[in-house]
């Protein structure tokens, strides 16, 4: 019904076509045909009344239908349509209503559309694009990103550039944002608007995930914040169709503009700031709107305050109110979650699908359009906000979810399951808010088992540790089955190479084998004293790599030079009696796997991404930077990126995650032997 309205709305109030229409409310032009049809025969006017619901809405515009056999349903002339429609305004749609007036029974429009194209055959047209003053705003991000430094620490960060045109006059409007999210998105849009003075009558984004829920071709679903923010400033908003440059052709070359004109110019810059950044991108953005036209009188600007500014649309009174939109079921207790905080709504309504409408200040609590509860937002994860009118006078409606049938149901795993149980209730302002802890718990017991989820209750209770999280944190890491607090038991040694015991304490024996004759503790260690008296430790001696040509070195060095990119995680470097140093590479998965979505790079598992050219090729540039400072000797000349992640549970890393350089070298003796192959 909420699109029904919006339809009705850009029909009587802003006056689109309703092929237009369709477009901004991603629905079908036919169905937005029936919907106008049917309007007019309820009678219906804009505005609504504010009365009628959406149920009398639906029963007015849906009425049972009438069946005619289609033998009974005279054919158009067809050759007369075709000849009409050659015709300059003339559209199929005109034809189709001027054949129903007629007829009265006949054809409905999709049906008369299908029987038009059976008989005249598909026609592929292209259409030349005339931009009307005030009517289109073209709007994107730049492929090019603008490099603001954090002055505290270093961190570059790349910020967003948004770019929006409009179309008669070119005059352009580009702001650096953080990123492309949808509080980005549409705060740009509010800049922009108030940038022009104004509003077009529509607005057209690529199918941007922060403006288009759902691309199509044909019919994309716009995002329900954006489409609020279109009806508050009184627009459509219709998404170019997917892989049409042509719809969007106007802001693609503004784009281009904005990069060469504005970007370029800022290369050599370095901004400490948003705000500062900003504030350059005006300053030359002026320059380009006052910028003369090559081949036409005047400039954007000029185009602009003669043709296109008086044909825009006034601003609204105040400024949108930015809100998002999510569906949420209500629970068993009433409440919906948003962000980890649960607010209560009519009791009535449990199990239904809600609308949920967020603000910086509110939760809006939505079915079929109609506000069911409000509430002031709050951050506080885990909490409860609760209006008593919301709650149940004496659970009628729902007794089987009562308190006690909990601790019941709970007694069934086990006693200290119940006394969780009863203690989450107990420990909430209204029992209710613990419903959800307590099935939680009971349901464990799928996973885990009922003896396992009985333990666990059992250790919760004794550390005063009474929720959800802290049975499901023992269940995870094994814990309900060590020794309770406070209970005594004998702890069985510890065995490990670096644990040696009392009888390793003050052994003449072992002290004489780890000193020299001068008394100096042998350490393993490979480094060297630097002028200032420094120790610097570089390597294990035993880990030392001495060349082919005789050239010690010390791979850990490599190693942490290799490690310091954000695209490797792991490095083993090797060579020892060998003729050059190589290297086998781990990478880091979550940041290879952001670099590559950000190239539209597709992956499957983590195998698969280490064998994507354009990772082998993001590797070696890294590789190529680290031997730019290492001596000719020492530079990694050959690698390999190894095709797994390394595990400490495979015994491929120690506790401390670091690399079993012999475990490893001897699983990966293939790769290694590869390495030092003659090249082809």
């Amino acid at each position: 019904m909420r699109k029904i309205k919006e339809v009705l709305r850009l029909r009587w109030s802003l006056g689109m076509s309703q092929r237009t229409i369709a477009r901004s409310c991603g629905i079908g032009p036919t169905s937005v045909a029936e919907y106008l049809r049917r309007a007019e025969r309820a009678g219906l006017k804009w505005p609504l009344p504010p009365e009628m619901g959406e149920g009398q809405l639906e029963r007015l515009l849906f009425p049972p239908p009438l069946s005619i056999p289609a033998s009974q349903r005279p054919l158009p002339d067809w050759t007369k349509v075709h000849q009409e429609l050659k015709r300059k305004g003339v559209t199929l749609y005109l034809l189709w209503e001027e054949y129903q007036a007629e007829t009265h029974d006949g054809y409905g429009y999709s049906r008369f559309c299908e029987l038009h194209s059976e008989w005249a055959g598909k026609l592929d047209l292209v259409m030349r694009h005339e931009h009307k003053a005030g009517e289109k705003l073209f709007v994107d991000y730049a492929g090019q990103t603008l490099p603001v430094v954090d002055r505290k620490t270093g961190e570059v960060r790349e910020a967003q550039v948004f770019v929006g045109v409009l179309g008669a006059s070119s005059y352009t409007y580009a702001e650096a944002t953080w990123t492309q999210g949808l509080p980005d998105w549409i705060g740009s849009h509010v800049r922009a608007f108030e940038f022009f003075g104004g509003v077009p009558e529509i607005v057209v984004p690529d199918n941007l995930a922060s403006g288009v829920s759902k691309t199509c071709l044909y019919e994309p679903d716009v995002n329900p914040t954006y489409q609020e923010m279109a009806a508050h400033y009184g627009t459509a908003v219709i998404p170019a169709r997917v892989a049409k440059p042509r719809d969007k052709a106007k802001v693609e070359v503004g784009v281009q503009v904005v990069e060469r004109w504005i970007l370029a110019r800022l290369r050599h810059r370095t901004f400490f700031s948003l705000a500062e950044a900003n504030q350059a991108i005006r300053e030359l953005l002026d320059r380009l709107n006052e910028r003369p036209f090559r081949k036409l009188p005047g400039s954007r600007k000029a185009l602009f305050e003669s043709l296109e500014k008086p044909c825009l649309q006034p601003l609204p009174e105040s400024r949108y109110e930015y809100a998002e939109w999510k569906k949420a079921r209500v629970n068993i207790d009433y409440h919906v979650e948003f962000e980890g905080h649960y607010y209560s709504v009519p009791h009535a309504l449990v199990k239904q699908q809600l609308e949920l409408r967020v603000t910086a200040e509110t939760v809006e609590c939505l079915l079929k359009g109609k506000r069911v509860a409000s509430h002031r937002r709050s951050r506080v994860k885990g909490g409860h906000t609760t209006l008593s009118e919301h709650m149940p006078s004496s659970h009628r409606e729902h007794a089987s979810w009562t308190p006690s049938r909990l601790i019941a149901w709970a007694r069934e795993t086990g006693p200290f399951t119940a006394q969780l149980t009863e203690a989450i209730l107990e420990s909430r302002p209204h029992p209710e808010q613990g419903f959800r802890s307590c099935l939680g718990i009971m349901r464990l017991a799928k996973s885990y088992g009922a003896e396992r989820v009985e333990a666990a209750c059992e250790r919760t209770l004794t550390i005063r540790a009474s929720s959800y999280k802290s049975v499901k944190a023992i269940l995870e890491n094994g814990l309900e089955a060590k020794p309770l607090p406070g209970s005594e038991q004998e702890v069985p040694p510890i065995e490990h190479a670096n644990v040696r015991g009392a009888a390793y304490y003050r052994s003449e024996e072992a002290t004489r084998a780890a000193l020299d004759r001068d008394g100096w503790l042998r350490t393993g260690d490979v480094g060297f004293i630097d002028e200032r008296g420094h120790v610097h430790v570089t390597d294990r001696l035993k880990d030392l790599i001495i060349t082919a040509g005789g050239k010690n070195i010390a791979p850990s060095l490599i190693e942490n030079k290799l490690k310091s990119s954000p695209y490797i995680k792991e490095a083993i470097v090797i060579g020892d009696r060998r003729a050059y140093v190589a290297a086998l590479v781990g990478i880091d998965r979550d940041a290879v796997a952001n670099w590559a979505g950000r190239r539209g790079i597709a992956f499957t598992t983590y195998r698969d991404l280490t064998e994507k050219p354009e990772v082998v090729e993001l590797v070696a540039g890294e590789v190529r930077a680290v031997n730019g400072d290492l001596a000719a000797v020492e530079q990694v000349k050959r690698f390999r990126l190894i095709p797994k992640e390394l595990d400490h549970e495979e015994g491929e890393l120690t506790a401390t995650q670091k690399v079993k350089r012999a475990i490893m070298q001897d699983r990966l003796r293939d790769l290694i032997d590869a390495l030092y192959a003659p090249a082809r």
